[in-house]
């Protein structure tokens, strides 16, 4: 596999990847604001939008059902921007199991040029980011096994929901589900994926 990084036109880090015969996702951590944040700030400082109408519910495993359902109407609709704490301790059985948000969303349109995904906006600072790929699918993680173990920059505990990822892949559990997009590389066949994080002011 060969993974290029790169800063691109100035306000964009640029992520693309060729390999054989794999999936990855892309664990990718931006702090828009100060370090230190609690799970509080974090929940209310920032809003999310997620650009998909549809995700893929998990079991209480936190594996890929099979299922794709639309987000209308669940605690799952990010398409207006929300604050990532306004919803995620609702009584919703997906909630439950993950322990807050865990889930891949669906991402339509042409496959062949990045388009965006999804978008954080941190209101006191102004900053934004903004995610666009040429994958099919994007996992929103809430942080919640984050447990104060793992110690990070000027000595920060991450404790659970301290922190959350918008992960570019694949849908989970793709070679189980004959229903997703496939992962699987014939021989001879290369994968190629772009993901570029754009930072924006407002």
């Amino acid at each position: 596999m060969s993974t290029l990084e790169r800063v691109h036109e100035g306000d964009q880090l640029l992520h693309r990847q060729i390999a054989v015969g794999t999936n990855h996702d892309r664990h990718v951590r931006v702090r828009l604001f100060q370090f230190g944040q609690t799970r509080r700030e974090i929940g209310r400082r920032y809003r999310l939008l997620v650009q998909p109408d549809r995700f893929t519910p998990i079991d209480a495993d936190l594996i890929p059902t099979g299922e794709i359902c639309p987000v209308l109407g669940t605690p799952f609709d990010f398409r207006i921007p929300v604050r990532i704490g306004a919803r995620i301790d609702e009584e919703d059985l997906q909630l439950k199991w993950g322990r807050g948000y865990d889930h891949n969303f669906i991402i339509t349109g042409k496959a062949d040029q990045p388009r965006v995904a999804a978008e954080v906006y941190e209101r006191t600072s102004g900053r934004a980011l903004q995610v666009l790929t040429t994958e099919p699918g994007v996992q929103f993680y809430s942080g919640n096994f984050l447990d104060g173990s793992v110690v990070g920059k000027n000595q920060t505990a991450y404790a659970r929901r301290s922190g959350f990822c918008l992960e570019t892949q694949h849908f989970p559990d793709s070679p189980n589900q004959p229903q997703f997009p496939s992962a699987i590389l014939m021989p001879d066949t290369k994968y190629r994926q772009t993901t570029i994080y754009r930072f924006v002011a407002r």
